[in-house]
């Protein structure tokens, strides 16, 4: 299980989104509440006809709660000492929660006894060899009975109606990370016009039916009204990281978070179509926080303006990346003069070779390029043919960039033969534009590593600002020890790669544009601005942006609907720029990590 955070900046503003964390439970299913009028029928329907078995009482003031189940499922029933007024029980008379689907393995038995006990007798039918029967309780709750023999694997499963879907998308996925269940077998309890969602909750199923029309929604308080009223997700492993999580989400809380017990607590949320859902549990035990960096004194290790203008290491304006490698620290930095003139630009790689050490030059660029804007050292483990080395070799690559004014002619990328002491310069294209030809930008601001768990090729890729990710791979033949192919794995953007991970051996890069890319105030296509997953294996370069995702593409665009605009679908919100990308450890289960995008 995995999960995804991301953290992006607009301007002045940090703000953060959660997809996908999936909700931790401990008990097997989710229990779904209704309330009754009287307790003798229910028990007649669900315990004499359905085979239920009563597994609990509990007084509460007002009422008693009896809760029926049968292996997993758990239905609880609430009889007030006043009973609430029925609400239609129409299948498609209102939004929420609106019938429940049991399987049962004698099938025909409960549907006589239904009859002996005085219950409408349910009409039976069959799809693809399914068999169920709606059936309606002692206050006309409709129950879809299935015959479990006829579909093996179904489960509880819970239904609820929709008019929108955009709601539940984003409570059922983004909010709880609840997976998709399989499609289910057999008749549809609802209009055969409806759009169906399923998702699991370990052994039960949420049924959605996203149905057009004018219905109210579910807002009345639990007690109000009889009928279904509200489902149960217990016990969540962190109930007050949900709850926030909830209100940062906005959606509505109908019971503020409240002890329940000697150890859990449990608040009340409306979902989607109004429904009520509980969500007990506890909140988790977090250790004191670190002040490790209160701790540390910091003192400036190189600082350009305070060196003479004679010397050459006083050239410059950015420190852009540092990086380890064998032993040493190299600084990848920017130089532009006064008039940012081709002439006076000289970009330098520095390099530290000890701790104690000065800063020197390791390369001077000179005048074709204004900064070196990311190093890395690479660990190449294979050949270009996919043959395992001896032993690992580590390159130093850097990437390069110009100002469009100064009409750069290529994508270069610097990498370093150690056995030398050399850098040197590989041209990988000569095409500096984008897809539509709206921005010419060669510059090369993500340098990452993945070992192809296909084909075994330990690749080096390069991200450049033309909308382009190229690949290379270690050649010991080459003088700076890679070579690099010059047809792209992505050439269809108008954006450009700044940064990228690799999480349970799959390759994560994100791509992103900021005000200056290109025509401002023009929209990007949605995918210029992403999260991008590479397929591995021998694949077709993706080419053009209307492109067939069942394709075998080596890249696969991964949808966030928080960065699509809501009234433009396929426009997004012009977030600005995402500069990193990391694999890091879930601080609350070390068995799971994160993607975190900052």
């Amino acid at each position: 299980m995995n999960k995804l955070y991301l953290i992006a900046f607009a301007s002045l503003t940090l703000w953060t989104v959660q997809i996908k964390a999936q909700i931790q439970l401990q008990s097997p299913e989710l229990a779904l509440s209704l309330i009754a009028s009287d307790s003798t029928k229910a028990k007649h329907f669900y315990i004499n006809c359905l085979g239920l078995n009563q597994t609990g009482t509990q007084s509460i003031t007002g009422l008693k709660m009896f809760l029926f189940g049968s292996g997993q499922a758990t239905i609880k029933v609430r009889v007030y000492n006043t009973a609430p007024p029925a609400q239609d029980p129409n299948l498609t008379a209102a939004n929420g929660f609106r019938f429940i689907t049991i399987p049962v393995a004698n099938f025909d038995t409960v549907i006589s006894r239904l009859n002996a006990f005085g219950f409408a007798a349910p009409l039976v039918r069959a799809t693809s060899g399914v068999r169920t029967a709606m059936a309606k309780d002692g206050d006309g709750n409709v129950v879809e009975l299935l015959d479990a023999p006829t579909a093996p694997g179904r489960k509880l499963e819970i239904g609820m109606l929709v008019t929108s879907s955009d709601s539940l998308i984003r409570f059922y996925e983004n909010v709880l990370g609840m997976p998709n269940a399989p499609a289910a077998t057999g008749p549809s309890p609802v209009d055969s016009t409806a759009i169906e969602y399923r998702y699991s909750a370990r052994n039960t199923v949420l049924r959605i039916f996203k149905l057009s029309g004018n219905r109210p929604s579910d807002n009345n308080v639990i007690g109000g009204v009889r009928g279904y009223r509200y489902i149960t997700f217990s016990l969540v492993a962190d109930v007050d990281e949900l709850y926030q999580r909830m209100i940062d989400s906005g959606f509505v809380i109908a019971n503020p978070l409240a002890p329940y017990g000697s150890s859990n607590f449990l608040f009340f949320v409306r979902g989607p179509g109004g429904a009520l859902h509980e969500f007990l549990g506890p909140k988790a035990v977090r250790g004191p926080s670190s002040s490790a960096f209160a701790d540390m004194t910091f003192t400036a290790d190189y600082y350009a303006p305070g060196l003479p203008e004679s010397e050459d290491i006083s050239g410059t304006l950015e420190a852009n990346a540092l990086v380890v490698h064998k032993g040493k620290i190299y600084c990848s930095t920017t130089f532009a003069g006064t008039n940012g003139t081709p002439a006076e630009s000289d970009p330098k790689i520095l390099v530290k070779d000890s701790a104690k050490g000065l800063w020197r030059i390791d390369y001077k660029g000179g005048s074709k390029f204004i900064r070196f804007p990311i190093i890395r050292s690479v660990q190449f483990t294979s050949d270009g043919s996919g043959r395992p080395l001896s032993s690992p070799v580590s390159v130093l690559v850097c990437g390069t960039g110009a100002w469009r004014s100064w009409n750069p002619d290529g994508v270069y990328v610097m990498s370093r033969n150690d056995n030398t002491d050399q850098w040197h310069l590989n041209k990988i294209s000569n095409n500096c534009w984008n897809a539509q030809n709206t921005n010419k930008g060669c510059e090369v601001r993500a340098i990452f590593d993945h070992k192809d768990k296909v084909t075994g090729v330990h690749y080096v890729f390069a991200g450049a600002y033309n909308g382009a990710v190229y690949r290379g791979w270690y050649n010991p033949a080459k003088p700076g020890l890679v070579e690099w192919d010059p047809v792209p794995e992505i050439d269809s953007s108008n954006a450009h790669a700044l940064c990228a991970t690799t999480l349970n051996d799959t390759l994560f890069m994100g791509m992103s544009f900021g005000e200056g890319s290109g025509q401002p105030g023009i929209w990007r296509p949605y995918k210029d601005y992403g999260v991008w997953k590479r397929i591995d294996g021998v694949r077709n370069p993706v080419i053009g942006h209307n492109y067939n995702p069942n394709n075998n593409l080596q890249w696969e665009w991964i949808k966030v609907p928080e960065w699509e605009k809501q009234d433009s679908p396929g426009q997004h919100t012009r977030m600005g720029q995402f500069r990193g990308l990391s694999t890091i450890p879930d601080p609350l289960d070390s068995t799971n990590k994160l993607l975190a995008f900052h």
